[in-house]
């Protein structure tokens, strides 16, 4: 299922107890012995570590967390690995900002194992602004071209594989029409109902001009 990336000024719904830091002895690599060892042994994390809806969040280096329900913050900085739960279904994460720092790891499925499932990530105006980045971001900051030495940040998301990801119309889409044409079949392609897909326009660029449904 591609992840799906909210950039509308609206929110969801605060979970402070979403996050659960994992075991040092916990495999890194993903799989059910994770997910065990997560509740089994997970600590969560609470409110005072400011992973609230109104407070800024961090993960600190060298420590593993993974999302397995919907979580809301001002705002989320990963310097050590955030790991989403492949096993759950429609979980998001909602927040002004989600930048990996310092060799800080999100992981939303991996290659050998995609997230097949529906995940959101909402990145909401709520005037949370990153030192580097700026606000509403979703991605990395290194510091490489001031020190190559520094660990640089990485940032992984697989969804479902597709054969192929887009398509060219086979015949005008009028305004207001309910159904497209397409080169390619839906079907061959990967595409599923209930997919969102993005129409891009050929009358100008303008705001909103995009669609997608």
């Amino acid at each position: 299922q591609p992840l799906r990336l909210w950039t509308s000024g609206g929110g969801w719904a605060s979970s402070h107890r979403a996050l659960y830091v994992l075991p040092e002895a916990a495999p890194a690599k993903p799989g059910p012995v994770e997910r065990r060892a997560t509740g089994r042994a997970g600590r969560r994390l609470q409110s005072s570590m400011g992973c609230t809806a109104s407070n800024d969040c961090t993960i600190p280096a060298g420590s593993t967390y993974l999302l397995d329900s919907s979580l809301d913050v001002r705002s989320l900085t990963v310097k050590g690995t955030l790991r989403w739960d492949t096993s759950k279904d429609s979980l998001r994460l909602s927040a002004g900002f989600v930048v990996a720092e310092e060799g800080g790891r999100i992981e939303i499925g991996t290659a050998d194992a995609p997230m097949e499932r529906e995940a959101t990530v909402h990145i909401r105006r709520n005037g949370a602004q990153h030192a580097y980045n700026g606000e509403r971001v979703f991605g990395g900051y290194s510091a490489f071209a001031q020190d190559p030495a520094l660990p640089t940040p990485t940032v992984e998301v697989h969804g479902r594989k597709l054969a192929r990801t887009w398509s060219l119309l086979a015949a005008t889409a009028q305004a207001g029409a309910q159904s497209i044409l397409l080169d390619h079949d839906a079907a061959a392609m990967g595409w599923r109902a209930g997919d969102r897909i993005g129409v891009a326009s050929t009358s100008g660029q303008y705001p909103g001009g995009g669609n997608n449904r």
